[in-house]
């Protein structure tokens, strides 16, 4: 099974560079005069530093017309603690506000949702981890209720 997806990856970078090399135009366009929907994940700290003097920005506006954001919408990056938030990169990029912008609009992206909760170790966010042998089995539903229904209300409408 791993040989066979690590053959279709293989296959589609290949393709991919084809197209790339074939189509000065850019993906989103080519892909977008056929009806397609192309994305990419991207990664909020390098569009904030606008690395590469914006060839990172430069690629994703030419290639795509959805992102997914590599880390910045999980867990251990947003939820502190019990009702303890940071918003700022998220906000940053889809505004934190139905009123406000943010980058995803300004630059007319689309963001696809992700998973709001892992089940691995490594993305839980620490400090609930370090409580977990003392969080009953209610008080788990009401962190993860909490948690959802603030995320999903904070950018209700600005995710695909």
């Amino acid at each position: 099974m791993g040989v066979i997806v690590f053959t279709s990856y293989i296959l589609l970078m290949h393709s991919l560079a084809v197209i790339f090399a074939q189509d000065p135009i850019g993906l989103r366009v080519s892909a977008s005069l056929r009806g397609l929907l192309v994305g990419t994940a991207a990664d909020v700290v390098l569009l904030k530093q606008n690395v590469d003097d914006g060839q990172y920005i430069s690629n994703i506006k030419k290639n795509y017309q959805l992102i997914v954001a590599e880390n910045e919408m999980k867990p251990r990056h947003i939820w502190w603690g019990d009702n303890i938030y940071n918003f700022t990169d998220p906000d940053w990029l889809l505004g934190g506000t139905p009123s406000t912008t943010g980058w995803i609009q300004q630059n007319g992206l689309q963001i696809r949702g992700h998973n709001l909760l892992w089940a691995r170790d490594t993305v839980i966010p620490t400090w609930l981890l370090e409580q977990e042998s003392s969080i009953t089995p209610d008080k788990s539903k009401s962190l993860l209720s909490d948690y959802i229904h603030t995320v999903v209300a904070r950018y209700r409408g600005k995710i695909e």
